[in-house]
Formats: C-alpha cells, sequence, structure tokens
C-alpha cells in the first residue's frame, strides 16, 4: 500500500516535533524506512508514494538546506 505524505511545516528539520518536513518526507518515501515524524513508504515497487502539501503552506516557500 502507498503511503501519502502530508508536509505540514516549512522547517527544513529532523527533529521529533509531531510536525512532517519535506526532508523527512522525501527520506521516509527514498528509504521505505520511517524517518523522525515521517512514516515508512512503501517497498512494493508497484506502489508510489505521494507527498502533498498542507493548505496552510500554500503561497510559502520551503528552503532546503545541506544537512
Amino acid at each position: 500500500m502507498l503511503t501519502s505524505y502530508i508536509v505540514d511545516t516549512l522547517d527544513d528539520s529532523n527533529v521529533s516535533d509531531g510536525l512532517v518536513s519535506l526532508r523527512e518526507a522525501i527520506t521516509a518515501a527514498n528509504t521505505n524506512a520511517s524517518f523522525v515524524d515521517a512514516a515508512a513508504g512503501s517497498a512494493d515497487p508497484n506502489d508510489i508514494d505521494t507527498i502533498a502539501f498542507a493548505p496552510s503552506l500554500a503561497g510559502q516557500v520551503i528552503s532546503l538546506g545541506e544537512m
């Protein structure tokens, strides 16, 4: 079963704060393992994990730095 992530913070963080950052969602989807606040992605090669953004982030910019 595919995993759907909802990014709900602008922060580029790897801290357990109850919010899913874009970095956390990408890492979990790519590794098929949970990462901080993001659930494990699907390991089924026929499933395509999806990443969406909370409506509260509309019109805002998420900047990813190096980690």
